[in-house]
């Protein structure tokens, strides 16, 4: 299998508001279901699952079906998305 490797800088500048929110939610709540998820930031499904999409394409959060209920999904952010967070967050306050 072919591995692909993206530079963090070119996964950030691809990030928007929503993605940001959508990172610390979860890194803070590891852990967080879909619906979970949705309700915390009050968004449509469709954006949700557009948002969780970009995160989990971007390598900075994983997903693990639930052990007892395989028709969940659980999320969590990855050392990657932790990293990111960080940079994001640096770059905020040194503004």
């Amino acid at each position: 299998m072919n591995q692909v490797t993206i530079p963090l800088d070119l996964v950030i500048e691809s990030m928007n508001d929503i993605s940001w929110s959508l990172l610390d939610l979860i890194k803070n709540k590891p852990g967080l279901n879909f619906f979970e998820i949705r309700k915390e930031m009050n968004k449509s499904q469709e954006k949700c699952y557009k948002e969780l999409s970009r995160l989990e394409g971007g390598v900075l959060i994983k997903s693990n079906r639930h052990v007892l209920h395989q028709r969940v999904i659980n999320y969590q952010i990855t050392e990657y998305g932790q990293i990111a967070l960080e940079r994001y967050k640096k770059s905020i306050l040194d503004i």
